[in-house]
């Protein structure tokens, strides 16, 4: 908390992400953890007048099989409802737009999209953030790999598109729930714990209710590790597979920070040719991925009319080049950064996650246990990679950075428990109550917080769509990550047709007045969405944005 309330504005990282960090710590998370800290505090002022230690078994909350997948599945459809009903059915970022942009590509058998060739001279005006650069401008493909948007679009073709998400978190918790089976087969409340600290997690419900790739990462690093936890060599051939798909499925950092600590395991019990197996594997799984953005926009340059040079000047296409482009030097405000992520992941689980994960950690350190250390090695590892590389996560619920980690927390939590079972000091009623205050009010609180964050933003999408003309021009300049607002189909068949103001001149609205019609969204429908913010209403556009408006209705039929 205090690292949190440390943020400044801050030369080294300029932009709107570093207000957004303090504006979810200070407005949603800081409440939450002093929440928990009081209720931890209650705990433990409870056991001092009462310990636990010593005393006769006490009856331990067990789920049967049944109950476990029936909550399974109303989770899943819980997500699904909540994206549909509670939260709009609205992608906010551009991460999540991008995920249906090339969902949309795929599902009509390309790996990219011809940009049409009428559109070319508004490229830029088109949005091209998080775009990869083709010569020419002549298709259009994300910058992102490709697993997530397959999965999107295959799971479109048999389900809602916004059921894909939350079905991808049931694996998970079908996947955590086989691992606990062969970790603790002789104890059914180890296992059920488990399952509650998944379920009581806000992070987990919320963000399956997103498109990020960040459900795909849990629903993966689950397969992956039952898989591994199987021990045979068809398994371990399917982890391999699964391997090259959570490595795919947006950035290739996040897997391998999972699976490398647990991998390195296999060196203790001196099993060397199954840990060469996987070296090698995971070797041909990089090289294939770090080609993948290099590969595609040759292919997009070579098919596209008049094309040039694969790669424009500049530009970063491949992984290393974006890489070197946000390595940075340790700074301070990094760790601040940091430190309101990781209060940002421990407020959005369940209440006793952190307490047994950490109690789990330190038993395996003095037991000298391979697996959950290797398991808290990666969650340390993710944490000190995102510190050097990007800290700044932007919009989500929770730290998705860390998402695809949470079966490696809750399972942590499962060694906790069991050692307290092994002392009869498990405290079966906290448990219970702190599962009943996770789900029954934790997780309404975080579900309000996103539908009033989301609310203004919905509302004024809304308007943007319907603005009754072939092309809306947003004054994106007037509102933080105002640029989220446009987004069209890779076709440009949507109507209409989104164009960031910041992008176009007065010549470029007469030209295009002659065959379309215009509307324009500037500041001064933004009020709602700029409180949100912070920011002030204004009572008119910039002076870019009047200049436009003024071109239109000097030239134009509006």
């Amino acid at each position: 908390m205090a690292g949190a309330v440390a943020i400044r504005p801050d030369a080294f990282y300029p932009g709107n992400l570093l207000f957004l960090a303090r504006h979810y710590a200070l407005g949603q998370d800081v409440p939450v953890a002093i929440g928990f800290l009081a209720s931890w505090l209650a705990c433990l002022f409870a056991a001092s007048r009462s310990p636990l230690s010593g005393r006769p078994s006490q009856s331990v909350p067990i789920l049967p099989n049944a109950l476990l997948a029936f909550g399974l599945l109303a989770m899943v459809l819980g997500c699904w409802w909540l994206r549909e009903t509670i939260l709009f059915d609205f992608d906010l970022s551009r991460d999540e737009q991008m995920a249906r942009f090339d969902a949309a590509i795929l599902a009509g058998g390309q790996l990219f999209a011809p940009a049409p060739s009428d559109w070319q001279t508004f490229h830029d005006a088109l949005n091209t953030l998080f775009i990869l650069p083709v010569p020419g401008h002549g298709a259009w493909v994300s910058n992102y790999l490709p697993g997530n948007a397959a999965l999107l679009a295959l799971g479109s073709v048999l389900l809602p598109a916004a059921l894909v998400a939350p079905l991808l978190t049931g694996i998970a918790g079908l996947s955590l729930w086989s691992i606990t089976a062969r970790l603790w087969p002789e104890s059914a409340a180890t296992r059920s714990v488990v399952l509650l600290l998944f379920a009581g997690s806000a992070q987990v419900w919320l963000t399956a209710t997103t498109t990020f790739a960040m459900s795909a990462h849990l629903a993966c690093n689950g397969v992956w590790l039952a898989l591994f936890l199987r021990d045979r060599p068809w398994a371990h051939a399917m982890a391999m597979v699964t391997a090259l798909l959570a490595t795919g499925l947006h950035q290739p950092l996040f897997h391998p920070l999972f699976a490398g600590p647990v991998l390195l395991t296999t060196l203790l019990q001196k099993r060397y040719r199954l840990f060469g197996a996987y070296t090698l594997a995971y070797g041909a799984i990089g090289l294939f991925w770090l080609a993948w953005p290099g590969w595609v926009a040759g292919l997009a340059a070579s098919s596209a009319a008049g094309a040039g040079p694969a790669i424009t000047a500049g530009e970063p296409v491949t992984f290393f080049e974006r890489l070197d482009s946000i390595l940075r030097v340790p700074h301070p405000t990094s760790l601040w950064i940091e430190a309101a992520n990781a209060l940002r992941f421990v407020s959005w689980q369940h209440v006793l996650a952190l307490p047994l994960a950490i109690l789990g950690s330190c038993v395996a350190w003095r037991r000298r246990e391979a697996l959950p250390i290797a398991l808290a090695t990666g969650i340390l590892a993710l944490f000190l990679v995102m510190t050097l590389l990007l800290p700044l996560q932007g919009h989500g619920y929770g730290y998705r950075y860390a998402h695809g980690l949470i079966p490696s927390l809750c399972l942590l939590g499962g060694y906790g428990w069991n050692w307290l079972e092994g002392r009869k000091a498990a405290p079966p009623r906290a448990i219970v109550l702190a599962s009943l205050a996770s789900l029954c009010i934790l997780l309404p609180v975080r579900v309000v917080m996103a539908q009033q964050f989301l609310a203004p933003l919905a509302a004024l999408d809304r308007k943007v769509a319907q603005a009754g003309s072939d092309i809306v021009v947003v004054e994106d300049e007037g509102l933080l990550f105002g640029d989220n607002l446009v987004i069209n189909r890779s076709d440009l068949s949507n109507r209409p047709v989104r164009l960031l103001a910041s992008k176009l001149s007065p010549r470029d609205i007469t030209r295009l007045c002659n065959d379309h019609r215009i509307a324009f969204v500037d500041a001064r429908q933004m009020t709602e969405a700029r409180a949100l913010y912070g920011h002030a209403a204004l009572p008119s556009p910039g002076e870019h944005m009047a200049s436009l408006v003024e071109t239109a209705r000097l030239h134009c039929k509006l």
